[in-house]
């Protein structure tokens, strides 16, 4: 005998114009084991519940009861905006916090680096600072966008593509600080390429793309 999620499962399947197969593939999980829950035979814990939302685009209760709740829905969804404006609030502020502590030691930093010649300090603060500041502005600025509505990506796979892109940006930028602060074979050519990289606002927007691959990745 079917559950009443198992049904809401095959209703949602079916609206959506997935095959059994094709579901499980999106969850990750074998075709039997969603065969089992639309039949009744086993249920869904709640994470599975909510990866089956995340698949079908729909909000776990529709999952659970078929529907969302009378007033559930308007209600969630204020409790969903607060969340994300007080988010993007604490991101703001910290993110404001780095960018002050940046320009202010960044200054006299620059001034130090005039009168010593000795750029290696400067250059360990903006290796160390653009990129919490670029990637907090970006995470900031997705959980406003999220306010009015819903920007995510529910698909499990495509977060994790997203995840390691980022974490490839990241480790790629950073072997290529490295070269600033120890010796290591280059090609020719490429030590002045890193240099004017350094200094250039190719740091802050790359920090800031990358900040919106974490911000979707991880769903926050």
């Amino acid at each position: 005998m079917k559950s009443t999620v198992g049904k809401n499962i095959v209703k949602s399947r079916k609206e959506q114009g997935m095959s059994q197969e094709q579901l499980a593939q999106k969850l990750h999980v074998t075709r039997q084991a969603v065969s089992n829950w639309e039949t009744g035979r086993s249920q869904p814990g709640l994470d599975m519940l909510e990866a089956l939302a995340g698949a079908f685009g729909t909000d776990i209760l529709v999952v659970i009861y078929g529907q969302m709740p009378a007033g559930e829905d308007e209600e969630t969804r204020s409790a969903a905006r607060r969340r994300y404006l007080v988010k993007a609030a604490a991101w703001g502020i910290l993110t404001l916090a780095l960018y002050f502590i940046l320009a202010a030691l960044g200054r006299y930093l620059d001034e130090l680096r005039t009168r010593t010649y000795n750029s290696m300090p400067y250059m360990l603060l903006q290796t160390c600072l653009i990129p919490p500041v670029s990637a907090g502005a970006a995470i900031s600025l997705m959980h406003v966008l999220n306010v009015p509505g819903s920007v995510g990506i529910s698909e499990p796979s495509v977060r994790k593509k997203l995840l390691v892109s980022g974490g490839l940006f990241t480790v790629l930028y950073l072997l290529c600080m490295l070269w600033l602060f120890f010796p290591l074979p280059l090609p020719v050519g490429a030590p002045l390429w890193i240099w004017r990289l350094s200094y250039s606002i190719f740091p802050h927007v790359l920090f800031f793309f990358i900040g919106m691959l974490f911000y979707l990745g991880f769903d926050m």
